[in-house]
């Protein structure tokens, strides 16, 4: 019932979204980051966060894993490079190659502002679909919770592409 077989795409790409006003406290919670990290990965999810970060304030909106930068201005592309903010969700974003975005620009009651988010986040997930569906994974058959057959597929990191 374990037969291996690579495609290049399978299944709907897997992005959350976490809204959040503050950072994970590690103290207060029983998960490690690396678990988490783990887990994530091995559901094939991308995290995507859109949270209170002092840096996405007036033209900047967010940025992707890379540190590429969506400008209120441009919002459809991320453009130049700069340091991500730090925190447990940021860390978990970059691992699984999401973005992370403003909380003020989701709020906002200016058309333009919340347009830009708009705009921003429909262009990072585009891209994380196009890079997602790209990508070789591994795909089998399992046992599901009620004993039915159900496909998992994760990433190959031996192959860049199929």
């Amino acid at each position: 019932m374990l037969n291996n077989f690579r495609v290049s795409s399978v299944g709907a790409t897997k992005i959350f979204l976490l809204l959040t006003s503050t950072d994970r406290n590690p103290l207060a919670d029983f998960a490690s980051l690396e678990s988490i990290s783990n887990m994530l990965e091995s559901k094939d999810i991308i995290l995507n966060v859109i949270g209170k970060y002092r840096k996405f304030r007036g033209e900047v909106i967010g940025q992707n894993f890379r540190g590429n930068v969506f400008y209120r201005k441009k919002p459809e592309t991320g453009s130049g490079a700069a340091p991500l903010p730090g925190g447990e969700y940021v860390s978990l974003m970059k691992a699984t190659k999401g973005s992370v975005f403003g909380l003020p620009f989701l709020g906002s009651e200016n058309k333009d502002k919340f347009g830009a988010l708009q705009q921003a986040s429909a262009s990072a997930w585009r891209e994380q679909i196009k890079r997602d569906q790209y990508i070789c994974k591994e795909c089998f058959c399992a046992r599901g919770d009620a004993g039915q057959g159900k496909t998992i597929c994760k990433k190959n990191s031996l192959h860049n592409k199929c």
